[in-house]
């Protein structure tokens, strides 16, 4: 996954869709390319991720992206 720089951000969270529910998997300080470990081989996995920080707290989260782990 790789986010764009949001301004002020202090981090990054990071969710995967995991038995129907949304769960915070990591929370990167500053980087905008985030690895995601452990997770199942030929499973599809649906991740999402918000800037943490800047004037409103924290933006909005991104769309659901999905795609099938090697």
């Amino acid at each position: 996954m790789h986010l764009t720089a949001i301004t002020n951000a202090l981090g990054y969270e990071v969710q995967l869709f995991v038995a129907g529910v949304w769960t915070t998997v990591t929370f990167s300080p500053q980087a905008r390319t985030i690895s995601l470990t452990g997770l199942t081989s030929g499973t599809v996995q649906q991740v999402r991720a918000r800037a943490i920080g800047g004037s409103t707290g924290q933006s909005a989260w991104s769309m659901p992206g999905s795609k099938i782990v090697d």
